[in-house]
């Protein structure tokens, strides 16, 4: 007996994988029908036999996408679709009449794409991400969670990518901040917003550091907003960033590249 149900998921869902996830499993129970991003949830249509439509929401409820986690999830039975013959990620709903939004922080570049960067295409490429990794709150401008919404939005997928993002199979399938050294951002290090200097990314990097330990105060853009820094250790380079943020007493948040450093300068509870 064929059944279709639409679907409809709050919570999580968006900007960690979901809708591939949807399309994998769709894929292996052969359920047809669609999944897309809404303002504030995701909206699934799913029609097969009874037992696998019911088992694919089955799947989806105790599902193992990092950072996901769906707060409620309703089903109803709708009108069979005679021409449904796949799964696929249908195009964005915007729904402007919403207030309530749920999203996720930004996430650690991941084991894969860290390999990346040392040996393969991405080699050296400092945006590198995927589906599981990368910013996501800090870049939105809005919801649902796409491109389009996003500070990557005027940087447009080059061929090599465009594959990556269509292959079901790839993990970067539909991952929407994704993007290479051929057509994503690029390091370009900025003297007093004046001279422009577009150089390797290992050479800038050198220079921050050399500028660090020179005592200069550094202002870091990345896909998100700016991050300042200077050497924590310099009283000089301190005062200086104080009289910048106009913050003459409060602590700052000191940076550490590893707990065992930490504990070097730390009693810890």
């Amino acid at each position: 007996m064929k059944l279709r149900k639409k679907v409809y998921i709050t919570g999580k869902v968006q900007g960690v994988g979901f809708r591939p996830f949807c399309v994998r499993l769709a894929e292996n129970l052969q359920i047809t029908g669609f999944v897309r991003n809404e303002q504030n949830a995701v909206y699934i249509e799913a029609q097969g036999e009874k037992r696998t439509v019911q088992e694919f929401i089955n799947q989806i409820q105790i599902h193992e996408i990092p950072q996901c986690s769906i707060h409620s999830l309703k089903s109803e039975n709708i009108l069979i679709q005679n021409n449904s013959q796949s799964f696929k990620i249908e195009p964005s709903l915007e729904d402007m009449h919403s207030s309530h939004f749920l999203t996720v922080p930004d996430r650690a570049t991941c084991t894969v794409c860290l390999d990346e960067i040392k040996n393969k295409r991405r080699n050296g490429y400092v945006f590198n991400s995927c589906a599981h990794c990368g910013p996501r709150y800090s870049l939105m401008s809005g919801f649902p969670f796409d491109r389009p919404h996003t500070s990557m939005k005027s940087f447009l997928l080059c061929t090599s990518c465009g594959v990556e993002y269509a292959n079901i199979q790839d993990r970067r399938y539909h991952a929407q901040t994704m993007s290479c050294p051929t057509c994503g951002p690029r390091l370009t290090l900025l003297n007093g917003f004046l001279n422009t200097a577009t150089a390797q990314t290992a050479s800038i990097l050198l220079k921050l550091v050399d500028l660090l330990k020179s005592g200069e105060v550094i202002a870091l853009k990345s896909t998100g907003g700016f991050h300042l820094a200077c050497d924590a250790l310099d009283e000089t380079s301190v005062n200086k960033l104080r009289k910048i943020k106009n913050r003459p007493e409060k602590p700052f948040a000191v940076m550490f590249s590893s707990m065992k450093e930490i504990e070097n300068r730390f009693q810890l509870s």
